[in-house]
């Protein structure tokens, strides 16, 4: 019954962000019921695994680099006495915030924006928890390259990507969206054509390159890890074709606007193509699509700012039926993981949910 009530909100909400795109107390309601999935969990995905690097990072002698800054909070959190769903719950309530402000800020049909993100890539922010974290750090970066087009903005969002990667290693990657500011880089078909050649020809020199960046265990993870590597030409083919469709779809729906940020967020979406070839060596680099994903829902909510621009009416319930379906796949019917150990958790095992709804 409980995840059941649970999922009912849930799309109560995101029908109600559709509908009332620039409602704030739909926002207020969005904000609230997201923070207590996120800040309230203890269950399901990678929750034991959290609850071992917790009580790993409780010594101090564990505490150094990479994730330094999520290492720290950890030790901070132990410190003072709070368990691992207690400095969720404060450290989700911020990230959250962040967003909503960073939303809001760049897009009055604010609702409708988070309503998207509700459908899909949410519930991977509640279960990889530290990534979530590096979220709001990237998106104040993105505040910064949207709002002006100079190398203080440039400098100030490689502070922020490098804030974000000591919570969370691959946030490194997003340095290269801030070749999304530069005008002069002309962004289009010739040059995603180039850039996947090069990043195809190259992919074999990747790990070595990175590696001034990440130390040796997590080039393993990312490029020879096994057990998140897709095993079949198919499967790397699947994940690519998907990718491939959300830009595709977000850029659509975003339309021909003039404005210099929805210009900036589709040369942002179209830049993650090339992460396409990465696909090769794990799935685990699906998460930059995933985040970018986000910042152009604030480029597709932006068309609905104006009473007069509609044209991309026939593109954003394409986007929505598209983000339905991922939901589908990735959380309900995806191999080992699915419906059970994705979905129902957030409901069935959230503290403030039992606490209201009793257990089952």
């Amino acid at each position: 019954m409980i995840p059941f009530l649970g999922l009912f909100l849930s799309v109560i909400l995101i029908i109600c962000g559709l509908i009332f795109k620039k409602s704030k107390f739909v926002y207020v309601v969005q904000f609230l019921w997201m923070w207590i999935l996120t800040g309230f969990n203890h269950g399901g995905g990678d929750y034991g695994g959290y609850e071992f690097m917790y009580s790993l990072y409780s010594v101090p002698a564990n505490i150094q680099s990479p994730e330094i800054f999520y290492k720290g909070l950890c030790y901070i959190s132990n410190s003072l006495g709070l368990d691992l769903v207690a400095m969720e719950a404060i450290t989700s309530f911020f990230v959250l915030l962040i967003i909503f402000i960073v939303v809001s800020k760049h897009t009055k049909s604010k609702c409708f924006a988070i309503s998207l993100f509700m459908i899909f890539p949410f519930i991977d922010n509640i279960i990889q928890k530290r990534f979530f974290i590096g979220t709001a750090f990237i998106f104040i970066g993105f505040h910064f390259l949207l709002t002006g087009s100079n190398w203080k903005n440039r400098i100030i969002y490689i502070i922020f990507c490098v804030i974000a990667a000591q919570f969370h290693t691959s946030m490194y990657f997003f340095l290269i969206f801030m070749l999304a500011d530069f005008d002069k880089i002309k962004i289009d078909r010739k040059f995603i054509f180039w850039a996947l050649t090069i990043s195809f020809l190259t992919i074999s020199f990747v790990p070595g390159i990175l590696s001034a960046l990440f130390n040796s265990s997590k080039i393993y993870l990312y490029f020879y890890d096994e057990s998140m590597r897709l095993d079949s030409p198919f499967k790397v083919g699947a994940y690519c074709l998907i990718h491939i469709l959300f830009v595709f779809l977000i850029n659509k729906s975003i339309g021909k606007s003039e404005s210099s940020e929805s210009i900036k967020i589709k040369r942002i979406m179209l830049i993650s193509l090339v992460f396409l070839p990465f696909y090769i060596y794990n799935s685990v680099f699906f998460r930059i699509i995933r985040l970018c994903i986000i910042l152009g829902y604030v480029g597709v909510a932006k068309r609905y700012d104006s009473a007069d621009d509609r044209t991309n009416d026939k593109c954003a319930p394409l986007l929505v039926g598209y983000l339905v379906t991922n939901f589908l796949f990735f959380y309900c019917l995806s191999g080992s993981f699915g419906y059970e150990v994705l979905v129902r958790p957030m409901f069935d095992q959230n503290v403030v949910i039992q606490q209201v709804l009793g257990d089952e």
